[in-house]
């Protein structure tokens, strides 16, 4: 599983970042750890809108491959970076779980899926 953090606006030092980023990366092998083998790439995106000035403003999206298709995608706002990252971490989680679900019924049920449907 390929993990990608991009980040926009947001200020820290050079030594947070570099923790803050490990606490983004240790979040998501949590929380897809017993869905790891099965996809390929997740990608984080967080952004500070409103800069130094504060407010419920940093936003985060979770969106997770397998096989190159989108099977998930999450987003949240918090003034917390660290909260809104643990909440939409664990939402994209459970979107992909129960995504992957309906995809072993159809197949169960020797129905085709198509990509739109799950």
């Amino acid at each position: 599983m390929e993990i990608s953090i991009q980040t926009s606006g947001i200020q820290l030092s050079r030594n947070e970042m570099e923790i803050f980023r490990e606490h983004v990366r240790q979040r998501v092998e949590e929380s897809f750890a017993r869905l790891k083998r099965r996809i390929t790439h997740v990608a984080v995106h967080l952004k500070d809108d409103n800069g130094p000035r504060g407010g419920v403003d940093k936003h985060c999206m979770v969106k997770v491959s397998l096989g190159g298709a989108t099977a998930a995608l999450a987003q949240g706002r918090d003034s917390n970076l660290f909260a809104v990252v643990n909440r939409v971490s664990a939402c994209a989680a459970h979107v992909t779980l129960k995504r992957l679900k309906r995809r072993r019924n159809y197949a169960k049920n020797g129905k085709t899926v198509s990509n739109a449907e799950i």
